[in-house]
C-alpha cells in the first residue's frame, strides 16, 4: 500500500482533514479537465461566475500525482477527497494535472465533467511563454524552469525540443477514449472566446445549472499571466520541420474533437 511521504503531506491543510464528513458541502461537483494553459482557468472562472457557484482552482494536492503509478494515484486521490471536504466540495473543481488520468479523478465525483480543448500548437506555445522558454529552443534544461512544471517534461522524449515534448504530453493526455464518454461536455477554447455567453449557457444547461450572470461581465478578467507571444501564430515562431513534426504527433487526435 502506498504511504504518503512528508513531501506530499505538506500539501494537506493542517486542519481541514479534522472536519467531520458531514462538512462535505457538495458531492455532486463537476470536474474541469484540460492540458495546462488550454484555457481551463478562464472557463472555470466564467462558469462559476455565471452560475454563482463555488470553484476550486488548481488544488496543489494533486500535483504529485503526475509521477505516481496508477494504483498509488488512486489511493492518493481517494485520501485527498477525504481530507479536503471543503476545498474539494466545490461545484466546480478545475485540475489540469489529472487530465492525463481522468478516470481516477472522476471516480470520486461521478457526475458530468468538462473537458477544455485547445489547439495543441497554441497550448504548447502558451506553456513555453509561461516558462520563459523560447519556442524554437532545441533542448530544455529542467533546472531553468520551476520544479512544479518538471513532470510535464519527464514523461516525454528528453532529446526532443521542448515544443515537441509538450506536443507529446498533450497527445498523451488527449488520446483517451474517456473524453468521448457521454458524461463529458467538451468546450473548445477558441469557440469560447468567440461566443462566451452562448458557450457558457450551453454548458450550464447541460449541467442543469442556472445561467444567472452574463459571461461578458467577467470574460475580460485575466486569470493567468498573459503570454508574450499570445497574439502571434505558431507557424511564425517555429521552423517548418518542427511544425510538421508537431502536426504529425497531434493532428489525428485533435481532429477527433472537431465533431
Amino acid at each position: 500500500m502506498m504511504r504518503l511521504t512528508t513531501k506530499n503531506q505538506r500539501f494537506f491543510s493542517p486542519w481541514e482533514h479534522l472536519l467531520p464528513k458531514s462538512m462535505v458541502t457538495n458531492t455532486n461537483g463537476h470536474l474541469i479537465f484540460g492540458v495546462q494553459k488550454s484555457g481551463t482557468s478562464v472557463i472555470a472562472n466564467t462558469l462559476a461566475y455565471c452560475s454563482k457557484k463555488s470553484l476550486t482552482l488548481d488544488h496543489a494536492g494533486f500535483w504529485p500525482t503526475l509521477k505516481m503509478s496508477s494504483q498509488d494515484k488512486s489511493l492518493y486521490v481517494a485520501r485527498l477527497f477525504e481530507r479536503h471536504p471543503l476545498s474539494l466540495g466545490s461545484t466546480f473543481i478545475k485540475e489540469p494535472c489529472m487530465t492525463i488520468s481522468p478516470e481516477v479523478f472522476k471516480r470520486h465525483r461521478p457526475n458530468k465533467c468538462i473537458l477544455v480543448v485547445r489547439d495543441p500548437l497554441d497550448t504548447a506555445r502558451s506553456i513555453l511563454d509561461r516558462l520563459n522558454v523560447p519556442i524554437e529552443s532545441k533542448l530544455l534544461n529542467l533546472d531553468s524552469i520551476p520544479a512544479t512544471w518538471h513532470d510535464l517534461f519527464l514523461q516525454t522524449s528528453k532529446n526532443e525540443p521542448p515544443f515537441i515534448r509538450l506536443i507529446e504530453y498533450w497527445s498523451m493526455c488527449m488520446d483517451n477514449t474517456f473524453w468521448h464518454d457521454s458524461d463529458v461536455i467538451r468546450v473548445h477554447y477558441e469557440q469560447f472566446l468567440s461566443s462566451p455567453d452562448d458557450i457558457v449557457q450551453s454548458v450550464l444547461n447541460g449541467l442543469e445549472l442556472n445561467y444567472k450572470r452574463p459571461a461578458s461581465e467577467v470574460i475580460g478578467v485575466q486569470v493567468q499571466p498573459r503570454g508574450k507571444n499570445r497574439n502571434r501564430r505558431v507557424c511564425e515562431l517555429v521552423p517548418p520541420q518542427m511544425l510538421q513534426q508537431a502536426e504529425n504527433l497531434s493532428g489525428d487526435i485533435y481532429s477527433r474533437f472537431s465533431d
